[in-house]
């Protein structure tokens, strides 16, 4: 699965900001070309967002720096609200 996502990222770098523009760029290589070709792949749309946080953590196929902020602050955001801030 690995594999899958490291080539979609590296060959559709607008998948490096959507989990499910990943998801069917991933099913779409997997030959799915209908909705209900999605039934016969093996794709998860966890695995897949979990592979790509893993690639991303090891510095590969990031986001745009925008993108990576937007999500830092929202993250914060979320922290706070969660704390009672």
């Amino acid at each position: 699965m690995t594999n899958l996502v490291s080539q979609v990222l590296e060959n559709h770098p607008e998948t490096r900001t959507s989990d499910n523009k990943l998801y069917i760029k991933c099913a779409q290589y997997l030959g799915a070309e209908t909705l209900s070709d999605l039934e016969n792949t093996d794709l998860s749309i966890i695995s897949l967002h979990k592979c790509r946080q893993k690639l991303n953590r090891e510095g590969k196929f990031l986001p745009p720096q925008d993108v990576l902020e937007q999500r830092r602050k929202r993250g914060g955001e979320v922290k706070k609200y969660m704390i009672g801030g």
